[in-house]
């Protein structure tokens, strides 16, 4: 799964393309487009949107400067519950009119009161910024903000629980507090006061450690005794030794979309929803074409199994009805059980030769008593017998079975092959012979 991460800043563009796999996460491309003095971002992003054409997942973020954010409390209420009061909170502190804007919400904590993070763009700016990528044949796009997506990055490997962001721009900086692990401040500082507010801000909020990140070029003067460091992406993520790598801020964006957790801001709820309703309208035909494809083996499994049925239980009742009879002239319970399991085995056969059964049924009736058979192997027209006799005197011959094989008007070219082996007053033998047509 790729997912492209679009930074739209007021010096360049930055973008990443990223893989995400089993383990970790792999950059694959890294690029930077700076913006010429006079051009706009909206015009630089529409000459690179081409280069994405491929692209099939992606977020945008929209610049801090013309974003409205802000920190609400709320009554503890049901999600459903929230969401609908939500709608007369928003108007009341967005300070645009409701309609012209496009917000959204994540619910930062929830105790006695619900802390929640409103996100709010105005349509005009959003569509400036969506009109250039409108080429890029892509399925899910969201927007949001990329202070944002580096603070979810923060908390999910920062282990201080008081700390602060600092994402710095030309000439916008903006803080974000987190106060026992919970978001607790958002604050842009422009203007040439600066360095006093984030002291302010430091001293206020009880900081103890600072994460930069944008253009660190800018870092103002922190007050002494705060632990700096510079914004890195989790060990998860591995940039190929061939990119250069300019930022870490696209790749964050890419990274906050693949992940379930964080704070999740969209600002295009539309495209969001029409890719939702595609995908379920895709899975619904997926669970439409894999029930009826089941339903089909199903029904095409019960009719064999019907029919393998049928055969089972016409060819039990044969063997029932000779079964007595067979099993008079068979040595013992064991021959006949294996008898019937051959006889089973041979469905198709049996099916394309019906006289299979009737030699079983001959040979019952002509084999005389006292001769016992240990084995009936019947392939095709050929039939083999072996056994052995079991009386006295004439009885014990094996001469009484060889005239009524060659009497019956079911068997022909009768042949006893290798003789007849004598044992105490028995004979054994084995006799071939073929099935008249």
């Amino acid at each position: 799964m790729k997912i492209t991460g679009i930074d739209i800043g007021k010096k360049a563009i930055r973008i990443a393309i990223l893989q995400k796999g089993w383990y970790s996460s792999v950059a694959e491309v890294v690029m930077e487009e700076v913006i010429p003095a006079g051009e706009t971002s909206q015009h630089i992003l529409s000459t690179v949107s081409p280069r994405l054409s491929s692209s099939r997942n992606l977020i945008i973020s929209i610049p801090r400067r013309y974003v409205f954010m802000k920190i609400i409390e709320m009554p503890s209420l049901k999600d459903a519950d929230l969401k609908k009061a939500l709608e007369y909170e928003a108007e009341e502190h967005i300070p645009y009119p409701i309609q012209d804007v496009v917000y959204d919400f994540c619910i930062l904590r929830q105790a006695e009161k619900t802390r929640i993070l409103l996100v709010a763009v105005s349509k005009t700016v959003l569509e400036s910024y969506l009109e250039p990528i409108k080429g890029i044949n892509a399925y899910d796009i969201s927007v949001s903000v990329s202070s944002l997506a580096i603070l979810s990055l923060c908390l999910s490997q920062e282990e201080e629980k008081d700390w602060m962001l600092c994402c710095m721009e030309e000439s916008c900086h903006e803080v974000l507090v987190v106060r026992d692990g919970f978001l607790s401040l958002v604050q842009t500082i422009q203007g040439q006061e600066v360095e006093s507010e984030i002291s302010r801000v430091i001293e206020n909020h009880q900081v103890k450690k600072i994460i930069l990140a944008g253009d660190v070029s800018k870092q103002p003067e922190i007050i002494s005794g705060i632990r700096v460091e510079e914004f890195v992406l989790p060990d998860s993520v591995k940039i190929l030794p061939q990119i250069k790598y300019p930022s870490p801020v696209p790749v964050a964006l890419a990274l906050s979309k693949l992940s379930k957790s964080g704070l999740k801001i969209n600002l295009y709820p539309e495209r969001d929803m029409q890719s939702k309703k595609a995908l379920n309208k895709q899975l619904k035909t997926g669970t439409l074409l894999l029930l009826l494809m089941v339903f089909c083996i199903n029904l095409l499994f019960l009719t064999v199994i019907r029919r393998m049925e049928s055969t089972l239980q016409l060819t039990r009742l044969e063997i029932n009805r000779i079964g007595p009879r067979v099993e008079s002239v068979i040595d013992n319970k064991a021959s006949f059980e294996r008898l019937t399991r051959c006889v089973g085995k041979l469905n198709k056969v049996i099916l394309d030769t019906p006289c299979y059964l009737n030699i079983l049924n001959e040979l019952a009736m002509i084999v005389p008593t006292e001769t016992r058979l240990e084995g009936v192997n019947i392939q095709g027209r050929k039939c083999r017998i072996t056994g052995c006799t079991s009386g006295k005197g004439a009885a014990s011959s094996v001469t009484p079975l060889l005239r009524a094989i060659e009497k019956s008007s079911a068997f022909e070219q009768v042949e006893l092959v290798g003789g007849i082996t004598k044992e105490m007053n028995m004979e054994r033998f084995e006799i071939r012979m073929l099935v008249r047509r």
